[in-house]
């Protein structure tokens, strides 16, 4: 097994309580989202590169604990922000490893990753905000010609995962312009839900997956979606400095 620096050591926790801290802040983000807060660029921000964050780490540690060295830089930067094939490479890592099946939690956080379609239509829009969504409206002002014609702005992509949830209740179609806030309450569940389970998902192999002690002496870090329950899913617990 390689032996890692002091230096390694804490960066690595380092890039582990940044990717919890990020995602968290995402989801806080997103849970002020109502009719008169439409800043989706925020919990977007957050949210891509505290799963991009996290998404590597795991990517990282099965791969000393497997193969007992680190992965070169080129290949984790080869990911770029593709948050849909760092999700398959560690759903593919589930499976080599035996992960998968070693229990029923692991086999349900496995099929999630990889067939929920909420979740990975969520990571998708994620996945294209931190490629090149960030700077949509400055691409866009400074040259309005090169914006890709398949590129959508990303306020609109999230705006229709918005309307996919709408219409799973079409009580509040008749209540737009009246009591439609209420509908952001159903989606900032809905969503919280999803994120929070993947997060969840992702912080098991800490303590059941392939990555070995490191991903142990890591518990600390990760607890605050390691121990939610299915119940606790659709609410964001409080600031780490504020619990």
């Amino acid at each position: 097994m390689m032996k890692l620096s002091i230096e390694q050591e804490f960066a690595l926790i380092e890039e582990t309580r940044t990717s919890i801290f990020l995602i968290q802040e995402g989801l806080l983000a997103l849970n002020l989202l109502s009719g008169a807060n439409d800043f989706y660029h925020g919990p977007m921000q957050l949210l891509a590169q505290g799963f991009e964050r996290l998404l590597k780490v795991v990517v990282c540690l099965e791969h000393l604990e497997n193969y007992g060295k680190l992965p070169a830089l080129k290949e984790i930067s080869a990911y770029g922000h593709n948050l849909i094939t760092l999700t398959d490479a560690v759903v593919d890592l589930a499976h080599r490893t035996g992960y998968s099946d070693s229990r029923p939690a692991a086999q349900m956080d496995t099929e999630f990753m990889a067939n929920d379609k909420r979740a990975r239509s969520l990571l998708s829009l994620l996945a294209d905000f931190g490629a090149w969504g960030r700077y949509y409206s400055l691409d866009t002002f400074l040259d309005p010609s090169s914006s890709n014609p398949f590129r959508q702005d990303p306020v609109e992509s999230f705006q229709a995962v918005e309307n996919e949830i709408l219409d799973l209740h079409p009580e509040w179609k008749t209540k737009v312009g009246q009591e439609f806030e209420g509908f952001y309450a159903v989606l900032r569940a809905e969503l919280t839900t999803t994120l929070q389970r993947f997060a969840r998902a992702l912080c098991r192999f800490f303590t059941l997956g392939p990555l070995g002690d490191r991903g142990q002496r890591l518990l600390g870090n990760v607890k605050i979606f390691l121990f939610l329950r299915d119940e606790e899913l659709d609410t964001v617990r409080p600031r780490w400095f504020e619990a």
